[in-house]
């Protein structure tokens, strides 16, 4: 190992609702910091308040001719933005998921792309604004000594993506100014999880030859890996019990068949507006979703300002009742596709697993924790870690000072699962007497 010629290494969570990033100082490379502080308005002013992630949004404010990309928090609450451009690196993902869940939520703040604008064009400007904001942060732990040091930036990217789209974020990073496409690490979401899960139960819940499954359950993909543990200390080792994996069913869809749902029952309703549904899914998106957990007994009341109390569908005084069992039968898609994801790693597995481990926004979901619950089998546990939400960005740092530097913890994985396998269809001349059979 040589020692590291940068100074702080960067972790870029870029996620298809919220981003986050982690960074660590080679010199201390134990103390893997979250950054909380962002701007709160077009001014780019830092905020009171403090969040360990910012929405992955993207507008466009036209000002003297000028074409100034506002982000994250600081977009005014009502301007338009681009909102899941994520999903869009990937076109036959997008294709895929509109193939098998429902369409996108209706935001009515979400816009189109702007003339010309490309999807890797919003993510070099949101990417830019990243880079930009990180060196302001920082310069409140570092002072005037963070102007002589180097940076190295690692990002996270869901399994599913192909070397494609892997290969289209190094140069999208490169033109944002995070450096050259050749020194950007990318990583795969669940190894970076995966990894984060290691260094911070090792000490006590794992051991040697255990086998654990980690799903990264975020606002778009789901995505799973499995590795078995050949060794804790002086390096953690792992080698690949199964390869990663992923799909597009991730807590946005959640929102979608949601919102589709009372579409379905109230788009009729005379009051049915965009505001009336804004509400509905704000509520759903901060009480209903975060506290359901299954219970098929527990009511819920959504408000739908505008609607007049009806009897027959459940309204009265502007709220509208919404049983356990219709949210759970509602719900089911997203959380089937999540458990099928889990269940096909559990089956490839060259080693049973003996944990679960559940990370990411979505893997902090009671309801996704006890649907699981339910159908995997009662030997393997089933573990939300501390800091789930953070898990990436947090393991992604850790990888890569891992890779760079003796200080850090190692981790080696040395052996994967192969992705795909090659060959070629030859054909030759029968040769007789050496061959044993004519085709």
């Amino acid at each position: 190992m040589t020692q590291l010629k940068k100074d702080i290494v960067v972790a870029i969570d870029f996620g298809t609702t919220f981003s986050g990033i982690a960074w660590a100082h080679t010199a201390n490379p134990e103390a893997i910091h979250i950054i909380q502080r962002w701007p709160c308005n077009i001014a780019g002013d830092l905020g009171g308040q403090t969040a360990d992630k910012t929405p992955s949004e993207l507008a466009y404010n036209y000002d003297n001719r000028k074409v100034l990309p506002v982000w994250g928090a600081q977009i005014p609450k009502n301007m338009p933005r681009l909102q899941s451009f994520k999903l869009d690196l990937v076109p036959e993902g997008r294709k895929h998921r509109k193939a098998t869940l429902l369409p996108d939520h209706h935001d009515p703040r979400r816009m189109n792309y702007p003339h010309r604008v490309t999807a890797n064009r919003v993510l070099i400007d949101y990417l830019h604004a990243l880079q930009e904001h990180i060196p302001k942060v920082l310069k409140d732990q570092f002072g005037t000594a963070l102007d002589s040091m180097s940076f190295k930036y690692v990002i996270a990217v869901p399994a599913m993506w192909p070397e494609k789209a892997k290969s289209q974020t190094r140069t999208c990073a490169e033109k944002a100014g995070l450096g050259r496409a050749s020194d950007i690490q990318i990583i795969s979401e669940p190894e970076a999880a995966a990894v984060h899960v290691m260094t911070q139960s090792r000490s006590s819940a794992l051991e040697v030859d255990d086998t654990i499954v980690v799903c990264d359950a975020g606002g778009g993909t789901v995505d799973c890996i499995t590795f078995t543990i050949l060794a804790l200390q002086p390096v953690l080792r792992l080698k690949e019990s199964a390869a990663g994996d992923g799909k597009l069913c991730g807590g946005i869809f959640l929102n979608n068949i949601f919102e589709h749902f009372l579409s379905e029952r109230l788009g009729n309703c005379e009051g049915w507006d965009d505001d009336t549904l804004g509400a509905a899914m704000r509520e759903f998106e901060m009480e209903t979703k975060r506290s359901f957990s299954g219970d098929t007994k527990q009511d819920f009341s959504i408000p739908v300002p505008g609607l007049a109390d009806n009897e027959s569908l459940g309204i009265h005084r502007t709220s509208y009742k919404v049983t356990g069992q219709e949210l759970m039968d509602t719900l089911l898609p997203v959380l089937a596709e999540t458990l099928e994801l889990v269940m096909r790693q559990i089956r490839l597995s060259k080693n049973s697993p003996k944990s679960v481990f559940l990370v990411g926004g979505f893997g902090q979901s009671p309801l996704l924790f006890e649907y699981l619950r339910r159908f995997i089998p009662s030997e393997i546990s089933i573990i939300a870690p501390v800091n789930g939400w953070t898990a990436l960005a947090r393991g992604a740092c850790v990888k890569a000072l891992a890779d760079m530097s003796n200080p850090a913890p190692q981790i080696q994985v040395e052996s994967r699962v192969a992705r795909k396998h090659y060959g070629i269809i030859t054909a030759v001349p029968f040769k007789d007497g050496h061959d044993l059979q004519k085709m």
